[in-house]
């Protein structure tokens, strides 16, 4: 029997109730879902098996993935604020990746290992269970900096298998800092698959110890490597038969490897500079293996078209650039590369439009006869060029329009 008036908007209201309590009562496993979208903005930040910006698991470039890191943190924060059963739900993705910088360590080593509260430790065991990712930035200007502590961090994470370090040499620490914390990462060698420290040099200035820690990480599939000295006829060799990406530190023009007696079985990728020895000595087996290659900071063409060469199985190919107009004027001669990515690193500012024009005259001379894709890397800057040199991105639509292959922007969307 059908009911009217005040009797049916009760029904509706009973009706609304009945549906927040159900949305309330969701599964467990369905509000975990959720949360983990909330959460995971960050492409590839537990990424262990690559660093070409072309998979769809690729991380960010290195000068933009601490910013997004932060945010993501920010939400995560935010999330297990909201109530107690969120606060439950939302803790493992909150430490999946945790970032400490300057004195936090201290901090973070309290909630970890040493929570101030003896009934916290059972939570501080499931809490260090969950890392996944340590991200420490160690500020030059941080007199507080201890690496008893930071060792003691790694030592304890289980689950760890990317650790990240950026920042310079600390003004002064309370310990020396060399051995404690080489010889945690070396314990935590069988978890550990990503080892990115640009910045190495806080740790040794030492190429043996650095070159001994290595050797006892051979399940590292990344390696971003820092500053150290050459090679000598004393050095241990490096073996790492699994190591797929090996990434110099962009400022860095030679590397502290030899290809020819250090052991790289299993690379694949390679990020360097332009004017780097490395790609010349390596044996032609492995640089046939080669698949991906990303050049830092280019200013000479005619190295690029040199490293281009070296390997003959090169596929996706990376170049970032401080301007457009370090373009080469007569475009590019890409052999067998596929996809090319172009980055713009430093500020964003939106190029005057005689350097756009230079560089869209770059574009319309190239025919690369296997490349499919050309994507726009780094910062998007697509709206400010059309709000500030319309008739130029006028022109760059009707070339992405006429073009044999995809131009696609940062966000991986097709350019019309």
């Amino acid at each position: 029997m059908e009911r009217y008036g005040a009797d049916s908007g009760s029904e509706e209201q009973v009706a609304e109730g009945e549906e927040r309590v159900s949305a309330e009562r969701l599964p467990p496993e369905l509000w975990l879902r959720i949360l983990e979208l909330a959460t995971d903005i960050v492409p590839g930040a537990v990424e262990t098996e690559t660093l070409d910006p072309f998979q769809p698991s690729a991380p960010l470039p290195m000068f933009e993935d601490q910013a997004a890191l932060l945010r993501s943190l920010a939400i995560k924060r935010s999330l297990v604020r909201v109530c107690r059963q969120w606060r439950a739900l939302a803790t493992p993705f909150l430490y999946r990746i945790v970032i400490a910088k300057g004195q936090q360590l201290s901090l973070l080593h309290r909630t970890l290992i040493a929570p101030d509260a003896p009934d916290h430790a059972d939570r501080a065991r499931s809490l260090r269970k969950y890392v996944l990712r340590l991200f420490y930035f160690l500020n030059q200007l941080d007199h507080d900096y201890d690496s008893t502590n930071l060792a003691a961090v790694i030592l304890a994470l289980p689950n760890l298998i990317s650790f990240t370090l950026r920042g310079g040499v600390p003004t002064r620490s309370r310990t020396d800092p060399h051995e404690s914390v080489l010889s945690a990462l070396k314990e935590r060698g069988p978890t550990l698959r990503v080892l990115d420290w640009v910045d190495c040099f806080a740790f040794t200035r030492s190429s043996s110890q650095m070159r001994e820690l290595l050797s006892d990480l051979a399940e590292l599939r990344i390696l971003r490597q820092g500053p150290l000295p050459p090679v000598t006829a004393n050095s241990t060799q490096v073996s790492l038969p699994k190591l797929v990406v090996l990434a110099f530190d962009p400022f860095m023009s030679s590397g502290s490897f030899s290809p020819a007696f250090d052991n790289f079985a299993s690379l694949r990728e390679l990020q360097l500079q332009e004017t780097a020895e490395f790609p010349y000595k390596l044996p032609a087996p492995v640089a046939a293996q080669i698949t991906q290659v990303t050049i830092w900071f280019s200013y000479d063409y005619q190295a690029v078209q040199d490293i281009i060469r070296i390997f003959p199985n090169l596929r996706h190919l990376v170049i970032w650039y401080g301007v457009w107009y370090d373009l080469p004027p007569n475009g590019f001669s890409l052999c067998n590369v596929e996809c090319l990515g172009l980055g713009r690193y430093g500020r964003r500012e939106v190029e005057d439009d005689g350097v756009l024009n230079e560089f869209l005259d770059c574009l319309s001379v190239m025919d690369p006869p296997k490349l499919t894709l050309l994507r726009f890397l780094g910062t998007n800057e697509w709206p400010g060029w059309q709000d500030e040199c319309p008739q130029t991105w006028a022109r760059f639509q009707r070339l992405a329009g006429s073009s044999k292959y995809r131009i696609e922007n940062s966000l991986g969307e097709v350019v019309h």
